[in-house]
């Protein structure tokens, strides 16, 4: 559990205050105003005196394993290592440097300094000649060798002429959003960030076009750095959590697999965490930095899904958004034989032709597919081919149903109540105990939603049995006909929770926000579905469109239904 006093605080190491204060200002502009940023000078004197346990984030993997066996170890509640980069103003004073003689590269550290030698390396610059110059270390050199440094001076030998100063290394795109994502960034300010992002790589790769045109590497770097709209995985191994035997050896054996380069199966009923596996084996692989984007079949038309998925004459489809990176297949069992066959053409010879069109595209993408379906009874049904369910299986994973793996259900609580939901409240034992008891049908999914309910009704400081309504997290029939004068219609009522807890933390409820968090709470409704079912609220009087052409908020009549639970 945190600390009181670390709830909004940030412990961000890094190897000197210069870079601190780059990181610390990069941070700043993202993270809600009452978040406090201590900095911690790793190699420097006059630390902050610590107390208690707090989030912290290594500026580098180098900072992390200087950091460990130290006092400040016992100081960590969680952490994260954060990916460098290099700002579009650093590529651009790094084109300048000359690629026939030796380059001293600066650092506060021997482990920094290589961190960086490598971090150059990986983004393109491995035709510069870069010697390591460190406080201990006696590289050779002439007035004439060039000395980069990322901002601190004191290190720089004396006789050298030619000092570049690229500035210090910053987080990259994924290293940000998963920050803002602790500190629970509403998800429209995510992307407000990362369209932010976008512009500005758009507007430096424009400049760098005509002096990059002889170094290929420095603009595949500069084309594969651009953050698309969503197009990244928010999970990751550390957000997997459980000590049963079946998970700890499937969270080994994903490990394993996201360092290679197969195509994953990944099988479990819905709520079992399915996506969060695809995310987190996507942001352990070697395409980390690249796209990652997925799609539901279950809740897209055939016609769409062929049209997103390959694009058309006039756009570009999520096979060529997501090159170089991952796709993540979605209740592929929903697929139709059509798109089953066009999908097992793009896994033999990594390539697609448009819909309406005739030319072939190579794309370089990995495929990862989920289901909570019986793939082997639809093989026998030939409702879903035998050669494509081979291909997807080159490596397969199956997530156990939480009624297998219930000792997990405590450890999930804590983790929920100390991280996503920020509670200082606690789980009496009756209510533990019920939990225990039921079988959970929706699986991690629903006791997440159980355990968001509970809290928002629970008055005190425990949360106790009749906290825990389970018909809010039933599973509901699709099928089930609008009636205005039926009672406690559970799809409206869910449908009328989600648009007011969407609008509490100030973001825009339109359809496919509404599809979103209803998933994510274990209530699985299409798209269709509700679209259908918000037009009738609006008939009905119980939502309107205060909020622009797709935000919807409830009326007062609305809101007076939901908290009496009736539907009139």
């Amino acid at each position: 559990m945190f600390s009181i006093q670390s709830d909004k605080q940030l412990l961000l190491a890094a190897e000197n205050s210069h870079t601190l204060k780059a990181l610390s200002e990069q941070l700043r502009e993202v993270l809600p105003d009452d978040t406090v940023i201590i900095p911690y000078p790793v190699n420097e004197t006059g630390k902050p005196a610590l107390k208690g346990r707090y989030y912290t984030v290594f500026s580098s993997q180098a900072i992390c394993s200087i950091c460990q066996n130290t006092d400040l170890q016992n100081h960590i509640d969680q952490y994260i290592t954060g990916t460098p980069t290099l700002s579009g103003e650093s590529l651009e004073l790094l084109l300048t440097l000359p690629r026939d003689q030796e380059i001293l590269l600066m650092s506060d550290s021997r482990e920094t300094a290589g961190e960086t030698a490598e971090i150059l390396r990986d983004m393109g610059f491995g035709y510069l000649h870069f010697k390591l110059c460190y406080p201990g270390a006696s590289p050779s050199f002439t007035s004439d060798t060039p000395a980069v440094t990322t901002g601190n001076l004191s290190f720089v030998p004396p006789g050298i002429e030619k000092v570049y100063i690229m500035g210090a290394l910053l987080f990259d795109f994924g290293t940000v959003i998963r920050i803002m994502t602790h500190f629970h960034v509403p998800e429209q300010n995510i992307q407000y960030y990362a369209q932010l992002c976008q512009k500005k790589l758009f507007s430096f790769a424009r400049r760098l076009a005509d002096a990059a045109e002889s170094n290929g590497e420095i603009t595949e770097t500069v084309r594969t750095a651009l953050p698309r709209k969503g197009l990244y995985a928010k999970y990751h191994f550390d957000d997997i959590i459980g000590r049963h035997p079946s998970m700890i050896k499937i969270k080994h054996s994903a490990e394993k697999i996201a360092r290679t380069d197969l195509t994953v199966l990944i099988e479990g009923e819905n709520g079992t965490g399915k996506e969060l596996l695809a995310g987190a084996i996507h942001n352990a692989s070697l395409r980390k930095s690249r796209p990652f984007v997925t799609i539901n079949f279950s809740a897209l038309p055939d016609d769409l899904i062929e049209s997103e998925l390959f694009g058309g004459e006039s756009r570009t489809g999520l096979f060529q958004q997501a090159e170089g990176g991952t796709v993540f297949l979605n209740e592929i069992g929903d697929m139709s034989l059509k798109i089953q066959a066009k999908l097992l053409h793009v896994l033999q010879e990594k390539e697609i032709i448009k819909k309406g069109g005739s030319r072939l595209i190579p794309v370089d993408i990995r495929i990862i597919a989920s289901t909570s379906r019986d793939l082997q009874k639809m093989i026998s049904d030939r409702l879903f081919r035998k050669d494509l369910y081979y291909r997807l299986k080159e490596s397969y994973l199956r997530l156990p149903p939480l009624s297998e793996r219930k000792e997990d259900i405590p450890l999930l609580i804590d983790y929920w109540l100390s991280t996503r939901f920020k509670s200082y409240k606690e789980i009496s034992t009756s209510a533990m105990e019920t939990l225990m008891r039921k079988d959970w049908p929706g699986n991690v999914r629903e006791l997440m939603n159980t355990i968001r309910f509970a809290l928002a009704v629970s008055e005190k400081d425990i949360i106790t049995a009749d906290n825990l309504p389970y018909s809010s997290v039933q599973t509901f029939d699709e099928s089930a006909v609008w009636d205005p004068d039926a009672c406690a219609d559970p799809i409206s009522l869910n449908i009328l929770a989600a648009i007011h807890e969407i609008n509490q933390r100030s973001e825009i409820a339109g359809r496919n926000r509404i599809y979103w968090f209803l998933r994510d709470n274990g209530i699985d409704l299409s798209e269709y579905k509700i679209r259908k079912r918000l037009a009738e609220l609006s008939e009905a009087g119980l939502v309107s469109s205060t909020h622009g052409k797709y935000g919807l908020s409830l009326t007062d009549k609305g809101i007076m239904i939901l908290e009496n639970r009736k539907i009139r």
